[in-house]
């Protein structure tokens, strides 16, 4: 079983909190170099087997490298998603909480064990929006509360994704044209 780590946008989150995420979407990145190509899975060689490459629809060799993993795996991935968070010490004085900040950061390498699990984490998606959340890229591993498995996943151009008009205007910042390409996966949530 493979496994990725991905960072959720703060809708992402939300929609996972409610249970009602079905789906991840993120760009593919680079994208098509000219027009008229398409995503090629690169069987040989060996070296790139299961990585994409832009191709000319016309071609049988790709355009020149790079080639590039999809971001969520096959079917059966699991998929560890971090989240906007912050550490939330008890209030009994057993865990300072600027004992474990360091001058560039923080610096979580020393924290007790018993503190080491969701319960000592306040997330973003439940919370709100008051605070100063840390990003989603610092969130270590023992936080991590949402888990999801790959049902699906495949390439296609944001117009043929199904009720794409809506993720655009949620994510318009992200995605030029229709004519991007993007990574689709349909997920489920797992509860652990």
């Amino acid at each position: 079983m493979k496994e990725h780590y991905l960072c959720l946008t703060d809708r992402e989150a939300a929609l996972a909190a409610e249970g009602k995420l079905k789906a991840l979407v993120r760009v593919i990145k680079p994208q098509p170099p000219e027009k008229n190509c398409r995503l090629a899975q690169i069987i040989k060689p060996i070296s790139y087997a299961g990585k994409y490459a832009w191709m000319r629809k016309k071609d049988t060799l790709p355009i020149t490298p790079p080639y590039f993993n999809s971001i969520f795996g096959g079917s059966g991935t699991v998929l560890h998603g971090r989240e906007s968070w912050m550490p939330d010490p008890p209030m009994d004085g057993t865990w300072d909480y600027y004992m474990f900040t360091d001058g560039a950061g923080y610096n979580f390498k020393e924290l007790p064990k018993r503190f080491k699990n969701p319960s000592h984490v306040i997330y973003k998606a439940t919370f709100g929006t008051q605070l100063s959340w840390l990003s989603p890229a610092m969130m270590p591993s023992w936080a991590i509360r949402r888990h999801f498995t790959v049902l699906t996943s495949r390439a296609m151009q944001v117009k043929d994704m199904p009720d794409w008009e809506a993720w655009m205007a949620d994510n318009y910042k992200r995605v030029s044209s229709t004519k991007s390409w993007i990574w689709f996966a349909e997920v489920g949530i797992n509860n652990q």
